[in-house]
């Protein structure tokens, strides 16, 4: 099975639409929007974690968007910074960055698994026609040994000073369900390997959290996520209304 990112064109406000805030993939050629996955997930799932971290800097007379913004552009950093060092090319890691890569050889070497490919395009008909969705898997592995073995390991990385929550699984269950539908019926697992942040100054702690979810766990969210693909539906449904 061949999962070739350059399958997907992905598309973000910041490239020139302001008025859509919606992110999307198209397949090269075609017009048709493929929702993307973390979109739907932001649209649908609610995030108390999230508030409390935007009023606690609110009260803390600090501006959140603009946090966000830069915890984005780290985010972005450290994920070009392990898709290389995965890659095996010569890698320049930033001071800021060096102890979220110290823990990520942490992780390497305790859950020894081989690497497969990096940043993967997947993309599901969830209603042919109507409602597409895609998405990123920032990276494939195989499982060695263990109870796990031989099975592909979904992997997506995270930064958090919270921890891990259940979107980030929804996530993973999605692309699950997407490589599927595009022929890889391997057995399927997940990680979710999460770099811990401080809580105030977002700096990197060096430690790092892992989720694992085993292939029976994964199909239940999956489910899940067919469900939130459902919810998403009905709210871009069109309501009729007659004012009495």
């Amino acid at each position: 099975m061949n999962l070739d990112p350059g399958k997907l064109l992905r598309y973000t406000p910041e490239d020139g639409d302001a008025k859509n805030l919606t992110r999307y993939y198209t397949l090269p050629g075609s017009s048709f929007k493929m929702r993307s996955i973390t979109s739907i997930l932001g649209s649908t799932i609610n995030k108390p974690g999230l508030n409390r971290w935007r009023e606690n800097l609110i009260s803390g007379g600090l501006d959140p968007s603009a946090i966000a913004a830069e915890s984005a552009e780290t985010g972005t950093r450290l994920h070009a910074t392990i898709e290389g060092l995965l890659k095996g090319y010569e890698t320049t890691i930033d001071p800021d960055l060096e102890p979220a890569i110290n823990a990520f050889f942490k992780w390497r070497e305790k859950d020894p698994l081989d690497f497969i490919q990096s940043e993967v395009a997947v993309y599901q008909d969830v209603v042919p026609g109507v409602l597409s969705v895609a998405g990123t898997v920032d990276g494939l592995f195989r499982a060695k040994g263990g109870a796990e073995d031989g099975s592909l390991i979904i992997t997506d990385f995270k930064s958090s000073s919270s921890g891990i929550y259940a979107e980030s699984i929804l996530q993973v269950a999605a692309y699950a369900c997407a490589m599927f539908d595009m022929g890889c019926h391997d057995h399927i697992s997940a990680r979710i390997v999460s770099f811990q942040k401080h809580k105030n100054t977002q700096e990197f702690t060096g430690d790092v959290n892992i989720a694992t979810i085993p292939f029976d766990s994964l199909g239940a969210w999956a489910q899940a996520w067919d469900g939130t693909v459902t919810l998403y539906s009905a709210l871009k449904m069109k309501v009729d209304y007659n004012e009495l």
